[in-house]
């Protein structure tokens, strides 16, 4: 997990079966913290997630990002946001 930007910090995995890394991101915003298209978790990005103080929930991008979405779910309960055509 690192910072990128004030208040937006990311994690990657690599996917073998595809041959190139999946990022997540968590954007702190003033109302909390949104997941976007969360990845594989590694460990840092597990304590990152229980750490949050205020998660609004999962953003995701398109279907095919809900990824490690149950395994986030599995440690916080939050809503999960996607468009509607998705």
């Amino acid at each position: 997990m690192r910072e990128i930007l004030k208040n937006i910090s990311t994690w990657r995995t690599f996917q073998d079966d595809k041959g190139y890394y999946f990022n997540g991101w968590i954007l702190n915003l003033p109302e909390g913290q949104l997941i976007v298209d969360p990845p594989a978790l590694s460990e840092e990005a597990v304590k990152m997630i229980l750490s949050l103080k205020n998660p609004l929930g999962i953003l995701l991008t398109n279907w095919s990002h809900k990824r490690a979405t149950n395994d986030v779910l599995s440690l916080r309960a939050m809503p999960v946001f996607i468009h509607q055509n998705d």
